[in-house]
């Protein structure tokens, strides 16, 4: 659990026990339940986006770990049968990064854009635009809370699929380029 995250429900549960001496309803309740529900969803869909981040830089690591160990191999080995192919299997290795680059690039972030949830600023320009009760108000944000939860799991799917695919490249690629290397030694 992240501390912004665990900060953020400490000040709400404080503006939350004096607001409920004011207004509450059992309908209202409810809502602010669904909606700390849908806001810990969300805090958790974050954290999950950074441990992607971090396993991708990590993947991204060993490919490059791998490329430098073969050209050490390469450089360090006087007589092979490589001839001119023996930068094929480093190619191979430099494709399977790919996957990885992707979601960890800032122009092409998650292949779309994360949301925390609602645009505060518009969030509140719809409320004075159009006067609505605790209850209306609640559920409009329970709607914007969970259209952000949709549209970040659909991104951290399309996210886990990228490292999945490069994970089974990657695998394949070192285990071809092992070969290769090692039948060139003998």
């Amino acid at each position: 659990m992240s501390f912004r995250y665990w900060l953020r429900s400490r000040l709400y549960e404080g503006g939350q026990a004096a607001n409920q001496k004011a207004d509450s309803s059992p309908q209202i309740d409810l809502y602010r339940s669904l909606i700390d529900v849908l806001r810990d969803q969300i805090a958790a869909q974050t954290d999950s986006a950074a441990s992607n981040d971090l396993q991708c830089v990590a993947l991204i690591a060993a490919d490059l770990a791998l490329i430098v160990g073969l050209l050490i191999i390469r450089a360090s080995a006087i007589n092979t049968s490589w001839g001119s192919w023996w930068w094929i299997p480093l190619v191979g290795l430099a494709v399977t990064a790919l996957p990885f680059v992707v979601p960890v690039l800032p122009g092409s972030r998650r292949m779309g854009t994360f949301k925390d949830g609602p645009s505060i600023p518009d969030f509140l320009r719809a409320i004075s635009l159009k006067p609505r009760t605790p209850e209306d108000t609640f559920l409009s944000l329970i709607k914007d809370l969970q259209h952000s939860w949709d549209a970040n799991d659909a991104l951290l799917r399309r996210e886990a699929q990228l490292i999945r695919v490069g994970v089974a490249l990657l695998g394949a690629a070192s285990l071809a380029s092992i070969g290769l290397y090692c039948w060139a030694l003998n």
